[in-house]
């Protein structure tokens, strides 16, 4: 079952696989003709081949580009979140300290989830609205949400908008890796290189 799984989706790794490559010689070769060293931070490069192999299986698309606004935006945001999850709250032994919040750590994570939360927003609209002019249907992860229709006894008649974001942000998040390379690391609820893995690729001509 695992096997047959893994085969079904060979082709669409190696083209994420594919893509990634593409991406980091397209941002070194621009660097360098700019008179910089071409030195990228391995992990984006990784999060964007992830994040998009997950995008085409729960939602039949590539969702970020190597200068993608919204990928920086999440893989930040998911960086953050798993930053503030495994970070130890002073209020967790002092219960009455918890609506001070004296590290900020709910403040931070209701902002970076929200943050995150938009971006999935903005995915679901898109579908809804190629849905609305006739696309013809995937059978993804995304088109079963929207189309669940419950029994209305032990569970809803449709998944609300809210429920819906929290599910995508939630199978995308979850396969979230940013680094487990070195023995530096950082708080969090992963454990992840306190110093982002670097290439410094070879200049290329004179």
């Amino acid at each position: 079952m695992v096997t047959t799984q893994l085969d079904q989706t060979a082709v669409l790794r190696q083209r994420c696989i594919d893509d990634m490559i593409k991406y980091i010689e397209e941002d070194v070769a621009e660097a360098q003709a700019q008179g910089e060293s071409g030195e990228i931070k391995v992990a984006h490069y990784l999060f964007i081949m992830t994040f998009n192999l997950i995008g085409n299986l729960v939602l039949s698309r590539d969702l970020v580009s190597s200068r993608s606004i919204d990928g920086h935006e999440f893989y930040d945001a998911m960086k953050k979140l798993t930053k503030w999850a495994g970070t130890p709250n002073v209020a967790d032994f002092f219960p009455f300290l918890k609506w001070l919040d004296p590290q900020g750590i709910m403040r931070n994570m209701v902002q970076d989830m929200g943050q995150a939360m938009r971006i999935v927003e903005k995915f679901v609209k898109e579908r809804t609205e190629e849905r609305r002019s006739g696309r013809e249907r995937t059978n993804d992860f995304l088109d079963a949400l929207l189309e669940f229709e419950g029994n209305g006894n032990d569970e809803p008649d449709v998944i609300s908008d809210q429920n819906r974001r929290t599910i995508i942000l939630w199978e995308l998040g979850r396969n979230y890796t940013p680094e487990t390379i070195d023995m530096d690391e950082g708080v969090g609820i992963t454990a992840r290189k306190l110093n982002p893995l670097e290439a410094k690729p070879k200049r290329v001509g004179r």
